[in-house]
């Protein structure tokens, strides 16, 4: 093969070489410009979504200031409308009592047969006695709709009423807030799961993983934060704070029960006493034992030293 015919053959194979460069190129372009648009429009259908979510909560809060219920309920359908309580305001109703009565055990049981009349529950009940007096704690929670008649039916359990408060909070401004931002959420949860279904990357299907366990996350807590906030709102809780009135005359000095008392202290101190003595002279043994082993050892420890200090000092006198 002549030098010409080579040069020729070799120019031959470079331009084939670069059709096909040009025509790979020419492919992933192609192919890139079909799934960018693609990819695009998911986010825009996720956008959207999210878009429509927030018409719909602005919607809901309007309603609400409006104190219509019928378009509230109509944007959130049947499950919202069982779920959602009937008031437009949705309050969190506390009370507080301090009250004297006869005695603490039987206002307990009269609180207790209050509360389950209502149809609420005993949350925590407590008793004790300080100086002569005896005093307790009851915490009830009764249904919203029966916080008057509990309050009227506990205040007649008592002979005085020292002290009575009621707090009511309005929650609907952060309840519907926070519903509006979990329906959101759940609207971008479902965009995720859409995208996990349609990618074929690993890349993208670990991506959308990624957000759609984040979007979980955010729901599961906002979903919590609902279910106590629905919970404060259907049940009211009443603290009663109960205690012994003070009979008349009853910081009168006792003679009888003063030296009754000073008898008593008089014995218990004896007890102490003798109880000191016979531990001493059950531990002394013991304590005589260990005094005479530390000696022991002290004397054996000093009479080897002084056999070291003359060892050297004979030594010394005999290099001399």
């Amino acid at each position: 093969m002549t030098e010409p015919t080579k040069n020729i053959l070799f120019r031959e194979i470079n331009a084939g070489r670069i059709v096909s460069y040009l025509m790979l190129l020419v492919l992933v372009g192609f192919l890139i410009s079909i799934s960018i648009p693609a990819f695009l429009g998911q986010r825009e259908k996720v956008a959207f979504r999210s878009q429509e979510a927030m018409i719909k909560a602005e919607k809901m809060r309007q309603a609400l200031s409006a104190k219509d219920s019928a378009p509230l309920l109509s944007l959130l359908g049947s499950d919202a409308e069982a779920a959602t309580p009937q008031q437009n305001s949705m309050l969190i109703k506390t009370g507080k009592f301090s009250l004297n009565v006869k005695d603490i055990n039987t206002a307990i049981r009269n609180i207790t047969d209050i509360t389950n009349k209502l149809g609420g529950l005993v949350f925590s009940t407590d008793t004790h006695f300080w100086d002569r007096h005896e005093s307790g704690t009851v915490v009830i929670r009764v249904p919203a709709d029966a916080f008057d008649g509990a309050m009227a039916s506990i205040r007649d359990v008592a002979l005085k009423v020292v002290n009575e408060s009621v707090a009511i909070e309005d929650v609907s401004e952060q309840y519907i807030d926070l519903e509006a931002r979990l329906n959101n959420k759940k609207a971008e949860e479902v965009s995720f799961r859409s995208l996990l279904s349609r990618s074929g990357k690993m890349e993208d299907i670990i991506s959308v993983t990624r957000e759609l366990n984040r979007v979980r996350g955010e729901i599961e807590s906002m979903q919590g934060k609902l279910n106590y906030l629905r919970n404060q709102i259907a049940l009211s809780t009443i603290t009663v704070d109960l205690m012994t009135e003070v009979p008349v005359g009853s910081d009168e000095w006792d003679v009888i029960k003063t030296i009754k008392s000073s008898f008593a202290a008089l014995v218990n101190g004896i007890k102490y006493f003798i109880r000191l003595v016979i531990k001493i002279v059950f531990l002394a043994p013991v304590v005589l034992l260990y005094v005479g082993l530390a000696g022991g050892a002290y004397l054996v420890c000093a009479r080897i030293y002084r056999g070291i200090v003359k060892r050297r000092g004979s030594a010394k006198i005999q290099e001399d």
